[in-house]
């Protein structure tokens, strides 16, 4: 429900024109990974400055919206909001919706590089 309540405070009434959903590696603890990629540290909390740092994907800022620690974070910037997840039996996820016009393939290998690279 969180994640309506962002799209609705933030993006409505746009459509987001391309989503992914990425499931990643069984990680035992991604939490420093997946804070790190937002540009937030471990103690994360929601309304902080963000900056997406991916390697592959040019560097934007945004705000941290959601913070479940050591499970759920997500940020935004003025036309994405991505979500990373350590879910269900300790996999991880990446989630993106853009709404602009951009093509999202570069990034999906480069979330998927991202992925990959939690594991190691």
């Amino acid at each position: 429900m969180t994640k309506l309540a962002v799209y609705l405070k933030h993006f409505a009434p746009r459509t987001a024109t391309n989503s992914l959903f990425l499931p990643g590696p069984i990680v035992k603890d991604p939490w420093a990974a997946m804070t790190a990629a937002v540009g937030a540290g471990t103690d994360a909390a929601d309304g902080q400055p963000a900056r997406l740092s991916v390697p592959g994907i040019e560097p934007v800022d945004g705000t941290v919206e959601v913070v479940v620690s050591t499970s759920f974070v997500g940020m935004r910037t003025d036309d994405a909001l991505y979500t990373l997840i350590h879910g269900y039996n300790d996999m991880v996820f990446a989630t993106a919706h853009y709404f602009d016009d951009r093509d999202p393939s570069a990034e999906t290998e480069a979330w998927q590089a991202w992925l990959a690279g939690v594991a190691a």
